[in-house]
């Protein structure tokens, strides 16, 4: 392979990169191929610093990114992604499922996935159709589901302070 790239994800899905991983190496990936770096932000900008990286590939948030770009002395490339938006124009059709479907792309997997929807443009059309109504039906209804019942898949992004905030505020 060419260079070696060392993998830092977040720590709330590392274990699941490591699966796949895993999954790789058993696919026939040299285990000389790829280091996989178990940490939290601060411990991997020292791994960077110290190992004088001369590239770093970066997929996060804003301020992540300032700091990659200050430390790493511009040595960083940023994935422009996160920001995905949805535009619904004057013709509405199958209001129920348009409804749903938006809700699945701004909240499925917690909104941790790439393609998360960010914004969403209604037309006026939509609006005196009930759409709004819809969604917020919909967001009111999830956000009352109980950690065993999913109506919508959760990542491994809910940590254990997030799932105990959540059964305190559904007791509530």
């Amino acid at each position: 392979m060419g260079n070696r790239p060392l993998v830092k994800v977040d720590e709330k899905v590392q274990i699941v990169f490591e699966q796949m991983v895993r999954l790789f190496l058993h696919a026939g990936l040299p285990k000389s191929d790829l280091d996989l770096l178990w940490s939290n932000g601060p411990l991997c900008m020292e791994v960077l610093k110290q190992g004088d990286s001369k590239m770093t590939l970066f997929t996060g948030s804003q301020p992540v990114a300032e700091l990659l770009t200050t430390e790493l002395r511009g040595r960083v490339k940023l994935e422009d992604a996160g920001f995905d938006w949805k535009i619904l124009g004057p013709d509405v059709l199958d209001i129920d499922y348009v409804a749903w479907q938006s809700d699945q792309d701004a909240y499925a997997y917690s909104g941790q996935k790439c393609s998360a929807q960010s914004i969403l443009f209604v037309h006026q059309n939509w609006i005196k159709e009930g759409f709004l109504e819809k969604i917020k039906a919909l967001v009111t209804y999830q956000a009352k589901m109980t950690i065993g019942i999913p109506t919508r898949s959760l990542s491994p992004s809910l940590s254990l302070a997030l799932s105990l905030s959540l059964s305190l505020s559904l007791s509530l």
